[in-house]
């Protein structure tokens, strides 16, 4: 296991009630988990957890086996290896062009220029940033592109563990597309772990191989995309949803079809469609 989250729980000091409440899960290698719960259920809080920016009231997260909040373990460290990407890429952009901006990292960890600027030219390839956006003030771009330059910017530290909060937001279907079969493909070329906040059931179906339900800070469901989804009725009572297929399938079973309801993707609902029609 990469990492492992211990038992954790935090309370802001404007709250009375915890905002993470005794969590505990690991993060495999090679994997793609994600996070999803309504707003205030606690998934920015423990993200932030597990990049070090917040320290747990109680128990402990540990990386490769280091307590990461022991006194001598360099949190630095940590941010190196397990990439955080905020929700809104502004918050991560203040360089005055891309190709610095996607420098910083690199330079932070010790490396020199050459150095640097040889991972950020590979990092930035490897997000589909054209090279006549490299010198552009990065508030100049769309907000997919800055998302991509955001990316990168983490990209170039080589993390092991890459934490992104909404990286699709906003973006339109085929963007969408896009960042997320990037992501996979980052997942298998890199022997990258990636961590998703979502609010997207579709994406989380289609790209997940585990799914976290965060409800009042603790953990509800962490299981398979096809068994979290099959929670239809908990997850509306949460406040969540399944995926707009599985709502599909819902509708052909009440007009008479006798279907798999448990269909998740445009993959399986197709074959269960093909099977109700002898076709399967």
């Amino acid at each position: 296991m990469r990492m492992i989250v211990d038992h954790i729980s935090y309370t802001y000091k404007e709250n009375k009630k915890p905002t993470i409440q005794d969590v505990s899960f690991e993060i495999k290698e090679k994997e793609i988990l994600t996070i999803i719960g309504q707003t205030g259920s606690g998934k920015s809080t423990l993200i932030q957890q597990m990049n070090g920016l917040l320290r747990p009231d109680t128990g402990t997260i540990y990386y490769h086996g280091k307590d990461v909040f022991d006194k001598d373990y360099h949190l630095r460290d940590l941010r190196s290896k397990v990439g955080l990407v905020f929700q809104y890429p502004e918050y991560q952009l203040f360089e005055s062009d891309v190709f610095s901006d996607v420098c910083f990292g690199p330079k932070n960890q010790g490396m020199s220029k050459k150095q640097a600027e040889l991972k950020a030219f590979a990092a930035l390839r490897m997000v589909g940033v054209p090279e006549e956006l490299f010198y552009v003030s990065p508030f100049e771009l769309s907000g997919g592109q800055k998302r991509r330059v955001a990316i990168a910017g983490v990209l170039a530290m080589e993390p092991e563990i890459l934490i992104l909060d909404e990286p699709a937001a906003g973006l339109d279907p085929q963007g969408r597309k896009e960042l997320l079969s990037m992501l996979v493909k980052l997942k298998e070329e890199k022997n990258m772990s990636i961590v998703l906040v979502s609010h997207s059931m579709d994406d989380v179906a289609e790209y997940a191989e585990r799914v976290m339900v965060l409800r009042d800070g603790k953990i509800a469901y962490l299981d398979t995309p096809k068994n979290v989804f099959s929670h239809k009725e908990e997850l509306e009572a949460m406040g969540l949803s399944v995926p707009q297929i599985t709502h599909l399938m819902y509708s052909v079973r009440a007009a008479g079809g006798m279907v798999d309801v448990n269909c998740h993707t445009i993959a399986e609902a197709k074959e269960a469609i093909l099977k109700l029609y002898g076709r399967g």
